[in-house]
């Protein structure tokens, strides 16, 4: 299955208002797909054996001639699309940071010791923060494919300072709900072998 595809099947199990907040996907490969067609600089690859680089080709382009045009394409298309792509992670960033803030203060509510969460609560806090990653995972997996399907298609390799340079973004260095979870988890844990125990629910 296609990536697209896959995530708009996963897309399926999240609720409505997350919707408009996932990474457009199928529209950076659509953009890079229709604008990007031959337009590669990395000739070694973008012709076929049956379509050699003639030294003087008696028509058509000259080899410096291609080159030029080619450059001034992809000079002007991976430009627009980072552009196009910042927009969809800012979209995603600034959603989860809105989540993130209450689903940890939600965790910091069934966590504070003065409470007595029932486990069906608790249950409920992990299932959140589950979502929340695997809302993440999903949105950084289409942008480190877009940014694979531009570099293959421009030429031009830009996916790793891309993602270096998004490095910074909440999404990326929240770690606190991440050292949340191993505690949310063992309270859940307790709170089950206690109704086990007949400590209530």
């Amino acid at each position: 299955m296609k990536y697209g595809s896959y995530l708009e099947h996963q897309k399926g199990g999240f609720p409505a208002e997350w919707q408009g907040h996932f990474i457009a996907y199928d529209a950076l490969k659509a953009f890079l797909k229709t604008q990007m067609v031959d337009t590669s600089v990395h000739l070694a690859t973008a012709f076929r054996r049956k379509q050699p680089l003639a030294w003087a080709p008696a028509a058509g382009p000259t080899f410096d001639g291609l080159l030029g045009e080619r450059l001034q394409r992809v000079g002007e298309l991976t430009p627009a699309f980072v552009r196009m792509l910042d927009g969809e992670v800012e979209k995603f960033n600034a959603f989860f940071v809105d989540i993130k803030d209450a689903t940890k203060a939600a965790i910091n509510r069934v966590l504070d010791p003065a409470s007595q969460p029932r486990v069906a609560e608790l249950e409920s806090a992990l299932a959140d923060l589950l979502l929340l990653e695997r809302f993440v995972f999903l949105n950084f997996t289409a942008v480190t494919k877009a940014l694979k399907k531009h570099d293959k298609w421009s030429g031009l390799q830009i996916r790793e300072p891309y993602l270096l340079r998004a490095a910074g973004l909440p999404f990326i260095t929240s770690t606190s709900l991440l050292r949340l979870k191993p505690e949310l988890l063992a309270r859940l844990t307790a709170r089950i072998e206690e109704c086990g125990s007949g400590g209530g629910s």
